[in-house]
């Protein structure tokens, strides 16, 4: 009886070291690790996109990716990007927007020095240059997403609005500057491109940091 007593105390003495052991390796894991991978996956789903349309490869791959694109790369990252802003340390999210500022104005003025050095005839580099940067319009977006949506999300906590209300107001907003921005403007079309997708994929980034 004593043996059996030991054995079975011995037993129960590994499994709460096994318990231990589970539960501090699930605490080691990065929280955002997930965030993460949905970002990566993205990103290199977007990279073979833009080398598909660079390479001409429209049949069949190319025109999958290309449709992707808008249909579930774009809002996937978007969602992503909600909940990193939302869940992490804002000094790690202010030191990713340095870095990535830093290689967008690199990459633009790479982008415009090349437009200009492979352009026949006589061009405006201004015009060039606001006709490329059309194509950084993700950052920008992210800025005014995150300024939008977590500023008026801890608004709305404090008068005991909940976050599926306030996910709501800012889908019916996005929503009306998406559909009701008149599609004859007659503006620079750089402003209609970037001004379309702050509003079409605001809504993703929204649900990404204000849902459970």
């Amino acid at each position: 009886g004593a043996m059996a007593a030991a054995a079975a105390a011995a037993a129960r003495t590994a499994a709460a070291s096994a318990t231990i052991d589970n539960a501090t390796l699930r605490d080691d894991r990065d929280p955002l690790l997930d965030v993460h991978i949905v970002r990566f996956t993205t990103t290199l789903i977007m990279i073979s996109r833009h080398l598909a349309d660079a390479l001409d490869f429209q049949q069949p791959l190319g025109q999958e990716l290309h449709s992707w694109g808008n249909a579930f790369v774009i809002p996937a990252f978007a969602l992503a990007s909600g909940v990193y802003n939302a869940t992490a340390e804002r000094s790690a999210v202010y030191r990713i927007w340095t870095v990535a500022s830093f290689a967008c104005l690199v990459s633009l003025v790479l982008h415009t020095g090349a437009a200009l050095l492979f352009s026949f005839g006589p061009v405006s580099i201004p015009a060039v240059f606001f006709h490329r940067i059309r194509y950084y319009w993700y950052l920008p977006s992210l800025f005014a997403w995150r300024a939008l949506t977590l500023s008026l999300s801890r608004k709305a906590q404090n008068h005991g609005v909940s976050a599926t209300a306030t996910f709501a107001f800012i889908f019916l907003l996005c929503y009306l500057g998406r559909h009701f921005f008149h599609p004859g403007f007659e503006g620079p079309s750089t402003l209609v491109f970037v001004w379309n997708r702050l509003f079409a994929f605001g809504p993703f980034f929204a649900a990404g940091a204000l849902m459970p």
